[in-house]
């Protein structure tokens, strides 16, 4: 495997500019810091709003070890895993108020999947391939990112390019990651990542925020659970359950997650 020993690092070249410069760069440097920790904390703060309102903020769920379920209910669910019984799911959502309005998430969003091209179709550089492992609730990480020639690129784009205004979603692996783009990127997503096209009245970066709070996590992992490998298949994304809030205090949450994806792209940008 590569390494470096201890003597070869003490042979290391670094560039020393003068000192004006240096404390130019440190300046810079904190700066960004600063608009990292402003971007946690207005995410973080909209996360907390939003399980305020809907009563969850301090629940803590929990793993029940016995607890009963009737045949007819396994047969309406066509499930048998004792998994996707546990009572924490029922008890989400008798914890939700009154004042809450309950959404599937079929009504909010037409869906789209994306393709697999297959690890031959890779190459060193190209245009991006954008897999699950890429996508975060931060933004897409491109420290890992596969390239396809431009020429399949240009086959696939009409199908499988996310559109500026979509919400991504995974459904694979790790599903439930969401992030909406406020602006075009370039690239194929994979067949592990749909693309949510908004079709009703609700603000993206909110709809954003509520897939990835734990009300919907629950959910996901309770449809998920009995598997190996974590599928959230396309018939329960659609039937998944979003929390409504008033119209003001959607605006606000999603208000707070914009800043939040603002701030942090003014810290990569001044990196």
């Amino acid at each position: 495997r590569d390494n470096i020993n201890l003597g070869q690092i003490q042979d290391l070249y670094i560039c020393l500019p003068s000192r004006s410069f240096q404390l130019g760069i440190e300046q810079e440097v904190q700066a960004a810091k600063q608009h990292l920790l402003e971007s946690r904390k207005l995410f973080t703060d909209a996360e907390n709003l939003l399980l305020a309102e809907v009563g969850l903020l301090d629940w803590i769920p929990e793993h029940e070890l016995a607890f009963i379920q009737s045949y007819s209910r396994a047969e309406q669910a066509r499930r048998l895993d004792a998994e996707y019984f546990q009572p924490r799911y029922r008890t989400m959502f008798e914890r939700l108020p009154s004042t809450v309005m309950l959404d599937r998430l079929g009504q909010l969003v037409d869906y789209y999947k994306g393709i697999e091209v297959g690890s031959s179709a890779y190459d060193d550089s190209g245009v991006a391939f954008w897999r699950v492992s890429n996508l975060t609730k931060r933004g897409l990480d491109d420290s890992n990112v596969n390239f396809i020639k431009e020429d399949l690129y240009q086959e696939l784009r009409s199908r499988y390019e996310p559109k500026e205004g979509e919400v991504l979603l995974s459904k694979d692996a790790t599903p439930g990651l969401a992030l909406y783009l406020d602006g075009q990127i370039k690239g194929i997503i994979s067949g592990g990542i749909l693309r949510l096209a908004i079709k009703a009245d609700i603000h993206p970066h909110y709809l954003e925020l509520a897939l990835n709070s734990p009300m919907v996590q629950l959910q996901i992992e309770q449809a998920a659970g009995g598997s190996i490998i974590r599928h959230w298949k396309p018939s329960e994304i659609s039937k998944t359950i979003v929390p409504r809030l008033p119209q003001k205090t959607e605006h606000h949450i999603a208000t707070l997650v914009k800043r939040s994806h603002d701030a942090r792209r003014e810290a990569a940008a001044i990196l």
